[in-house]
């Protein structure tokens, strides 16, 4: 029972010792915890000694053993060392303990710096391999050159001279419309524009842009080539100088004109190939870097759309319909926002950019087992629609 009690006192005296020692230490950093706690473990040793000491004083006199008896310092004597021994050790082991967890914390605490120290290098590697990618981009843009129109301003006549094409086209598919397929629709009449747009469409001779068409699309591109043809006949004529080309959109009175400085319809996959291949691969570089979070990848991607003019945009969306279909199924446009500055007054032919992200597979994501992962809110897609709301 004695011992018990003792037991009891010490543990009640080291706790007491231990709480209020400890307690200021859990409001400092982790890494100066661990030096404080190697500097307590020879100060809670003393400390549990002289506990020891004085509890063990306490209790032979309240045990009667301080009076006076001839065998007091033989009785003294052992009972000390049999109580103390067991609790030396006691605390001992702890103590060993307690350097064991230090060493602990202290080793987590490296490996924890290690692997910060690794991700940084890893990010470090990421942006500057990021930003090498985008100098390449400003370089493909720089080096755009439709004879003698330059860098963005090649984009802004490419994308003039796609409207026409797809003006030019919507008279036929008005034209032709009883022979074509119930379910050939504007997004059809768009994707043969730009396909006739980006390849061209070829010389009087040259039928192998009908191989890239469908029944209905050839249909729609015999009707309007011969006059497409004239149109370049006349630039040729005219000794390769500026001419101005009109047209009516279909079911409107205005007339949309194209200024035309160098041969026209003759294709410009050879410029704009590498320029979407090397934008797409830098936008997917960004989202397959998994040691940044999406608020981090999206502030990337915002450097990637900011160096795309509003031409570039808009070219980029309607590519979308023939060839870059990826930007679409895999939500850049929805959720990225890589469009986000287009023009809605330029983009008001064809299908209107609004609708299509409002489209089933374009503003949801699943999983790889088809089961549904997120739904894109697309109410704040467009700058113009921040705008708009703002009012």
């Amino acid at each position: 029972m004695i011992y018990l009690l003792l037991i009891l006192i010490i543990a009640l005296f080291t706790g007491i010792y231990l709480r209020l020692s400890l307690t200021p230490l859990f409001k400092q950093h982790k890494q100066d915890r661990i030096s404080k706690y190697i500097a307590l473990v020879p100060k809670g040793f003393v400390t549990a000694l002289i506990l020891i000491l004085l509890v063990s004083i306490f209790i032979f006199w309240a045990d009667g053993l301080l009076q006076e008896n001839e065998r007091f310092p033989t009785s003294f004597s052992i009972a000390f060392n049999g109580i103390l021994g067991p609790l030396v050790a006691l605390v001992a082991a702890g103590l060993t303990f307690a350097a064991f967890w230090v060493q602990y914390e202290a080793n987590q605490q490296q490996i924890k710096a290690n692997k910060k120290q690794q991700d940084d290098i890893r990010v470090e590697r990421f942006e500057y391999q990021f930003y090498e990618m985008l100098r390449f981009h400003r370089d493909n843009v720089m080096e755009m050159d439709i004879a003698g129109i330059q860098s963005r301003k090649a984009f802004m006549r490419m994308f003039y001279e796609f409207k026409y094409l797809y003006y030019s086209l919507e008279h036929s598919y008005y034209a032709c419309r009883e022979k074509l397929s119930e379910n050939y629709g504007l997004e059809n009449l768009t994707k043969l524009a730009y396909k006739s747009f980006f390849h061209g469409i070829g010389g009087a001779s040259n039928n192998s842009i009908f191989s890239l068409m469908d029944t209905d699309d050839q249909k729609i591109f015999a009707h309007r080539r011969k006059i497409l043809f004239r149109n370049q006949d006349k630039f040729e004529a005219n000794g390769s100088e500026l001419e101005v080309f009109k047209i009516k959109p279909y079911g409107q009175n205005e007339q949309h004109l194209l200024e035309v400085f160098y041969y026209p319809f003759d294709g410009h996959e050879s410029r704009l190939g590498h320029y979407y291949r090397h934008l797409y691969q830098m936008v997917k570089y960004v989202l397959g870097f998994d040691e940044i979070d999406e608020d981090q990848k999206y502030s990337y991607l915002k450097m990637i759309r900011g160096q795309l003019s509003n031409f570039e945009q808009l070219l980029l969306y309607y590519n979308s319909f023939a060839y870059g279909k990826v930007w679409i199924d895999e939500n850049l446009f929805s959720r990225w926002k890589m469009i986000k500055n287009i023009s809605l007054e330029l983009s008001d032919f064809g299908v209107n950019p609004k609708e299509m992200l409002l489209s089933a597979n374009s503003n949801t994501v699943y999983d790889d087992n088809g089961t549904l992962k997120l739904r894109i809110d697309n109410s704040h897609v467009f700058e113009w629609e921040e705008t708009s709301n703002s009012l």
